[in-house]
């Protein structure tokens, strides 16, 4: 969780962006 929100974008979404915080 470094970019700060991810709760802001969809988990569908982040893990295509940054797939290690899908992980």
């Amino acid at each position: 969780m470094e970019g700060g929100a991810p709760l802001r974008y969809n988990y569908s979404d982040i893990c295509r962006v940054q797939p290690t915080l899908c992980n």
